[in-house]
């Protein structure tokens, strides 16, 4: 069950990424209002996934082993935790980049939204 749903959230980190670089390229475009709407979702949804898959899931099944098995060997306990860590992590590794890249896009957008208001209607003519 586990990996079934580190699976599906490295398939939603895939499209995370893509909503990344969606982010980049309407920043390039200069659409600076979607690029900080679509770059804020980004980064908190990938926030969220990598926090599912990296350590609320790996503790649900060492709880879940703890559970089924409380005298089994200590070590086997470790072994899992660490498969199920592993799993996580690797399933949602193009969130390591992608996740950044929204960030850096949403300050600049914010930057620069900012920087549009602050030079009034005159600096858009």
């Amino acid at each position: 069950m586990a990996l079934r749903l580190d699976i599906a959230l490295g398939v939603l980190g895939l499209a995370l990424v893509a909503a990344a670089v969606w982010a980049i390229f309407l920043c390039i475009r200069k659409s600076w209002g979607r690029a900080r709407s679509v770059a804020s979702k980004t980064f908190w949804l990938s926030a969220v996934v990598q926090g599912l898959a990296w350590f609320v899931i790996p503790v649900a099944v060492v709880s879940h082993v703890v559970r089924v098995a409380p005298d089994g060997a200590t070590t086997s306990k470790a072994r899992i935790l660490g498969e199920s860590i592993s799993e996580g992590m690797n399933l949602t590794a193009p969130l390591v980049r992608g996740t950044p890249a929204a960030l850096v896009v949403w300050g600049i957008a914010v930057w620069r939204l900012r920087k549009a208001k602050a030079g009034g209607p005159t600096s858009s003519q």
